[in-house]
């Protein structure tokens, strides 16, 4: 595949050995685990094997057995995929290394299959959230819980899932490496007709964010900072509207604060995944802080989330 983007990351601690050529076969090692793939195999090709894998074949099975308008669009990604590299293999079939030219979908696919490489070296990745990205109804905010914990290991975090099951608690706990600082966090992306998996015709209704950000707020863990992440999934938003919609969310819903009364969550990520509406590729963010937090946030640790998400389309060639 041609590279994912030009940008080149900052480094970090998060690493992986470096891939291994071992008797003609090509040695990855992935947590505690040991992955042997042909030499002529690419790392993206590892990656979509290992993804599937995860998934399983019955759920690939079954998806192709149902009609277009009923399938994920996780099989939707995947399989444009596969059949971009199968167009270029039956037009080049004398080249053994072919290169997939990027489409925002064909993105969403490899950064899927990173994520979930990342989160299991990390051995972060529970089998509840793979059970919840094969379901249709949940597959979007599972998706989104993915990507934010993905880009924190790749930040250089750890982090500690907290069971679904708990409505009132947050999502997981992380915790910076360097710094040792822990924080709750909590997920939100904003649902539209239409789009991923949702059914109905797409329209830009802007007014479900009150109501995830209320959610959130109700969410706080307990002798911590608290970072809430929320995603507008809006095509072709640009960072002035972000902004625009964030200040907009913060004035109806949080309470005025004072250095007695502090506001219970240290700031509000508010981003814009839109990879699927085939746009350039990079995510877009803003930071809200109020200005009385109970916890506040370190700027290292803001720099290092800043980092974290303006890199998180980057998907190496190898490990």
């Amino acid at each position: 595949m041609e590279n994912l983007t030009k940008r080149v990351p900052r480094q970090s601690n998060f690493r992986f050995l470096p891939s291994a050529i071992f008797d003609g076969k090509k040695i990855r090692a992935v947590g505690n685990k040991i992955y042997t793939t042909p030499l002529e195999g690419t790392f993206h090709q590892f990656l979509e094997q290992h993804a599937i894998e995860l998934i399983g074949d019955d759920w690939w099975l079954g998806q192709e057995s149902k009609k277009y308008n009923e399938q994920s669009c996780l099989f939707k990604w995947a399989d444009e995929f596969y059949k971009a590299g199968l167009d270029i293999k039956i037009n080049n079939p004398h080249q053994k290394m072919i290169s997939v030219p990027n489409t925002g979908t064909r993105l969403c696919w490899m950064l899927f299959c990173y994520d979930l490489l990342c989160l299991e070296h990390r051995f972060a990745l529970p089998q509840e959230l793979i059970e919840r990205l094969k379901d249709n109804v949940s597959f979007q905010s599972a998706r989104y819980e993915l990507a934010i914990a993905a880009m924190l290991v790749r930040a250089d975090f750890d982090i500690v899932w907290i069971k679904h099951s708990d409505k009132k608690s947050c999502e997981l706990i992380a915790t910076h490496r360097k710094t040792h600082w822990s924080f709750g966090v909590e997920v939100k992306s904003k649902r539209y007709p239409g789009i991923m998996n949702e059914i109905g015709q797409k329209n830009d209704d802007v007014k479900r964010l009150n109501n995830l950000l209320k959610k959130a707020l109700n969410q706080v863990p307990e002798n911590m900072g608290y970072l809430i992440f929320i995603d507008q999934n809006l095509d072709g938003l640009d960072e002035a509207k972000l902004i625009h919609l964030a200040n907009s969310a913060l004035k109806n819903c949080v309470k005025e604060s004072s250095e007695d009364n502090p506001n219970p969550f240290s700031s509000i990520v508010f981003t814009n995944f839109s990879f699927h509406y085939l746009d350039d590729g990079v995510v877009k963010y803003a930071f809200a802080c109020p200005p009385h937090p109970k916890y506040p946030m370190p700027l290292e640790i803001q720099q290092a989330i800043e980092d974290g998400l303006y890199y998180y389309s980057y998907v190496p060639d190898e490990m």
